[in-house]
């Protein structure tokens, strides 16, 4: 059986259990906001990291075997909206995506423990990017860079 954990735009995570002939809600968890992004680290098995895209947050959770989550850190991402992130092959860092705040941020990670090494990432650490809007649409709704995916 393997497990299967789905992010969401409430503030639920659900973890499922699945096979090739059937798919089980396992438990569901309570978050913040738009737990909407899951990655796993590569180095420390049951271990995950979830988004709260609305209060700019990561967390770092313990995956139990019956399916509940543990929250073991929480930090702030440096930017709003974080909506992608991914943690690095070598587990020591991770790297986010601010979709509303037009910037990524590098978080260092314990490599003994892949828990957060600070509270937020230092500001040496955020990137900005640049933009100006299109000359063709004076009224464009975006007023700030949107990146998406640091992959």
């Amino acid at each position: 059986m393997m497990k299967l954990v789905i992010g969401t735009h409430s503030n639920k995570i659900h973890v499922l259990s699945y096979s090739h002939s059937s798919l089980k809600l396992l438990e569901t968890t309570t978050l913040e906001p738009q737990p909407s992004w899951i990655a796993q680290s590569p180095t420390h098995n049951n271990l995950l990291y979830i988004n709260s895209w609305e209060n700019n947050k990561l967390f770092a959770c313990k995956l139990n075997h019956d399916g509940s989550l543990d929250v073991l850190d929480t930090t702030e991402t440096g930017g709003e909206g974080p909506t992608h992130f991914v943690v690095t092959k070598d587990g020591k860092a991770i790297v986010v995506a601010m979709y509303m705040g037009g910037c990524i941020a590098h978080i260092p990670l314990i490599p003994t423990t892949g828990l957060f090494s600070k509270p937020s990432p230092r500001p040496s650490m955020i990137l900005k990017f640049p933009f100006s809007p299109p000359p063709t649409s004076p009224n464009s709704r975006q007023d700030a860079s949107h990146p998406h995916h640091p992959g």
